[in-house]
Formats: structure tokens, C-alpha cells, sequence
């Protein structure tokens, strides 16, 4: 799966865990919550949407939201590939 996640002044992030495997297991860990928010999806064509998945960690939601209900475009951020720490995100969000 292509990583969907990328900010201009930083490198793709290929995976999430340092292991294919870890990363895989995530994925398949998160399928039944997905295919859950895909069915409650209130409209009921997508196909011209932009999509904006927010802490996206590799695009797995919206490889499978594009999988199931094709658009037109999506785009993912996740704060690792913003470099966002976890001591400015406890601290003040304000500052992206």
C-alpha cells in the first residue's frame, strides 16, 4: 500500500512500525472500524470528493474508503510526517 502521508519538507513515511509485519497487523487491526465509518458514510457518492484523512498513518483508511467507494482525490497528514512531537502536541495544537 502507498503512503498517502507526506509533508512537502519531509520524506514519505514508508511504514508506521519499523517491521512490515507490525505495520501490517495495525492495519488489519483497524479494517473492522473502518469498513464500520465506510458504511455510515451519509453520502451516497463520493466519486467527486476530495478526501482528508487526518492522522492517517500510512493511508490504510483511505486506501480502503477508495477501494470501496471510489474519489476523486485523497490526501493524508499525520503528525510524524509534520514533525510534531509529542511535547508540542500535549502542550499547545495552536502553533501548526
Amino acid at each position: 500500500m502507498s503512503n498517502l502521508a507526506a509533508a512537502s519538507n519531509q520524506n514519505e513515511i514508508d511504514i508506521w512500525y519499523k517491521d512490515a509485519k507490525d505495520d501490517q497487523g495495525m492495519i488489519d487491526d483497524h479494517l473492522v472500524l473502518w469498513d464500520r465509518m465506510i458504511d455510515l458514510l451519509r453520502e451516497p457518492d463520493i466519486a467527486h470528493a476530495r478526501v482528508l484523512d487526518y492522522g492517517c498513518n500510512n493511508g490504510g483508511l483511505l486506501g480502503r474508503l477508495h477501494a470501496r467507494r471510489p474519489f476523486a482525490s485523497g490526501a493524508g497528514v499525520d503528525d510524524l510526517a509534520l514533525g510534531i512531537g509529542p511535547e508540542l502536541k500535549a502542550h499547545d495544537r495552536t502553533a501548526i
